[in-house]
Formats: C-alpha cells, structure tokens, sequence
C-alpha cells in the first residue's frame, strides 16, 4: 500500500475472470458472516455520485452507521480528498488500468479498511457504462447513477448497466427546469430493462429525495448485519 496525500492507494490486478461469479459469491457470503454490508456504485462520469454518497453517509453516521469509501474513478483523489476531509475513512483504488473491478479486487480492496469497525462499504467504480456492470464485485447492492444530463433514454442505450442494479438513482433532479429531461420516460425506460430495481429521484445539492434513498439504504444494512 502505497501513500499519496495522506490517502492509501492501493494497487489492484485482476482476477480469473472465469471464476470471478465464484469468488464473488464467496465474498458476498464472508462479507455478510463478518456484518460488512459493500455497496457498488456504477455510472458515467460526472453522474454527481459522490455528492450524493456524501450526503448518505453523513446522515447514516448520524444513526450510528459508520461507513468507508473506495474510490476507483479516474480522479479518485480528488474525490477521496472530499471524504478525508469530511472525516471518513477512504482509500483510492489503482486498477491497473482496468474500466472496472471484480471480486479479487474488491477483496483486496475491501482488506485495506482492517482494523477499522466499519458497518458500510461503498465503492465509487470507475466512471464507465461498460465494463463495470459486467463484473460481479461481490456487492451486497448494485447501484446505478442516472444523471438527467445523460438523457432519459440512456437506460435503451446501456441496458446492461440497469439490467445489473438493485437500485437507480436519478441524479441532479434540481436542474429539471433547465435540462430537456423527462422524469417519466426515464423510469419507464428503466423499468423496460429491469422493473425489480428501486428508483429514486434525487438532488445532492437541495437534499430532495435523499431522505428516502438513505432509509432504503440503512435498511438494507441494517437487515443484512443484523442490527
């Protein structure tokens, strides 16, 4: 583990890409023995994720959540410094060049909060509408970023991205009035593709639709580490 700016960078290789379901599944089932409920955030660059991710583990610190982010974007320093400076515990993830992680990543990854009473993972993938989704990381919850700037026919365009979350966020909802977004045709487009996953229409900047995301969220965590 190398140190860069006061945060840890970790440097990952990926795995047997034929066994990854099989080593995904046995870190999805260490991670709920262990009571470490790991989130996977994917979406396009610029989506505003860690915005919202901000807000989120800010209010479930405030119901006794504690929570550690991974960044593995492209400028995940800049966006680990936010969580540093915030207080949280945070590592950047060097993928070696890779548009996604998988579940020998995501364990390697996951090793570098030891020591620390975490009760949440988050990880920031790489900003990519690809390859993260083809890879299960092991993740409790899959999570797709939608942002009003990408279109509301962006689900018809990278279906796999929807197909793969357990949940969509639709970010930056305050900008409605000025961006040629229907709210509508965006969650039918996301329910063509996958109409078991929540949607939720959010904004980082006003807090509106946050307060829903984050009880669906401690909830999750709270049924899955049994607290």
């Amino acid at each position: 583990m190398a140190e860069k700016t006061g945060i840890p960078v970790i440097l990952l290789e990926a795995g047997d890409a034929g066994k990854n379901d099989e080593k995904a599944a046995a870190l999805r089932k260490e991670l709920k023995e262990s009571g470490l409920f790991y989130v996977n955030i994917m979406s396009a660059p610029g989506s505003g994720k860690s915005a919202i991710l901000l807000r989120l583990i800010s209010t479930l610190k405030e119901h006794g959540i504690l929570s550690g982010v991974m960044e593995a974007d492209r400028d995940a320093r800049h966006d680990a410094a936010k969580f540093e400076d915030a207080g949280y515990e945070v590592l950047c993830l060097d993928t070696g060049g890779k548009y996604h992680l998988d579940a020998t990543m995501s364990r390697k990854a996951i090793d570098g909060f030891a020591g620390h009473p975490l009760d949440a993972v988050f990880l920031e993938n790489v900003g990519n509408l690809m390859s993260p989704p083809a890879y299960d990381t092991g993740a409790a919850l899959s999570i797709a970023v939608l942002s009003i700037t990408d279109g509301d026919d962006m689900p018809k365009r990278y279906p796999h991205l929807f197909q793969k979350a357990d949940l969509v966020i639709i970010s930056k909802i305050d900008g409605l009035s000025s961006i040629d977004f229907d709210l509508g045709s965006a969650e039918r487009n996301i329910r063509e593709q996958n109409d078991k996953a929540e949607i939720y229409p959010v904004s980082a900047v006003t807090g509106e639709g946050m307060d829903a995301l984050t009880d669906a969220i401690e909830k999750r965590i709270r049924e899955h580490n049994g607290k």
